[in-house]
C-alpha cells in the first residue's frame, strides 16, 4: 500500500518538478513569475523527500522477523 501511495504522489509530483525547472531555465532571472515558480519548485522537493522517507520508514528491508511462543 504505501508504494502504491508513494507511485501516485511522484507521479505528478514529477510533472510539476519537470515543468517548474523548464520554466525557470526558460524564463531566466528576468521573469516576474521567477520567485513564485522556485516556491513551488522548492516546495515539490520538500514533498520528494516526505515520500522518499515515508517508503524509507515503511520499508520491509529494515525489519526484523523472529518467531515469538504465544
Amino acid at each position: 500500500m504505501a508504494a502504491g501511495l508513494a507511485h501516485e504522489i511522484n507521479n505528478p509530483l514529477t510533472a510539476i518538478l519537470w515543468h517548474t525547472q523548464l520554466l525557470l531555465q526558460s524564463k531566466g532571472g528576468g521573469s516576474p513569475n521567477t520567485e513564485e515558480l522556485g516556491t513551488i519548485n522548492l516546495a515539490a522537493q520538500r514533498i520528494a523527500r516526505v515520500v522518499q522517507e515515508f517508503m524509507r520508514f515503511t520499508s520491509l528491508e529494515n525489519t526484523r522477523r523472529e518467531g515469538v511462543d504465544l
